[in-house]
C-alpha cells in the first residue's frame, strides 16, 4: 500500500511541479511521518486526505531544490489577496512575502517552516496562513510601540 502512495505522490508531484525531484527514501519517510500525523485510521484513508502533489514539493523545498524554490516563489503572489485585506500596501506585501520566503526555507531553531506543511490542505493555502501569522506580528510590534 505505501509503494502505490508513494507512486501517486511521485506521479502527481512530478505533474503539478515539472523538474523537482525528491529522493525516493526521503519522500517513503516524508510521507510516512504525514500519514501518522493526518490521524486517520487506516493508510488509504489518510493518503486520500492529503495533497500529495504538494507534499512532493514541500519535501523538495526541505532539500533546497532550485527548482522546488522557483515554483514556491511562483506560488508567493497567492498571499497578496491576504495582505491587502488586512491593509498592507506594496512596500508591506514586500516585506511579508521576504519573511515568509525566509520562514519557509530557513525558519528558526526548529528549522525551516516548511517541515510543518503537513499536506492537509494545498500549499498556497498554507503559505497564505504563514504569510497572515508573520503580517499580524510583524505590524502587531509597530503598533504597540
Amino acid at each position: 500500500m505505501i509503494a502505490r502512495i508513494l507512486d501517486e505522490t511521485t506521479v502527481a508531484g512530478r505533474t503539478a511541479w515539472p523538474g523537482v525531484d525528491v529522493d525516493g527514501a526521503e519522500l517513503a519517510a516524508w510521507i510516512g511521518e504525514k500519514v501518522a500525523a493526518s490521524g486517520a485510521a487506516d493508510l488509504r484513508d489518510a493518503a486520500a486526505r492529503l495533497v500529495l502533489a504538494d507534499l512532493w514539493l514541500a519535501r523538495a523545498l526541505l532539500d533546497r531544490s532550485t527548482p522546488a524554490i522557483g515554483h514556491l516563489q511562483r506560488l508567493l503572489p497567492s498571499i497578496e489577496p491576504a495582505l491587502r485585506h488586512l491593509g498592507a500596501d506594496d512596500a508591506r506585501v514586500a516585506e511579508v512575502r521576504s519573511l515568509v520566503l525566509e520562514a519557509v526555507l530557513v525558519g528558526g531553531a526548529g528549522g525551516p517552516g516548511i517541515a510543518g506543511y503537513g499536506g492537509r490542505a494545498e500549499l498556497r493555502s498554507w503559505l497564505r496562513s504563514v504569510a497572515v501569522r508573520i503580517a499580524l506580528k510583524t505590524w502587531a510590534r509597530e503598533w504597540l510601540v
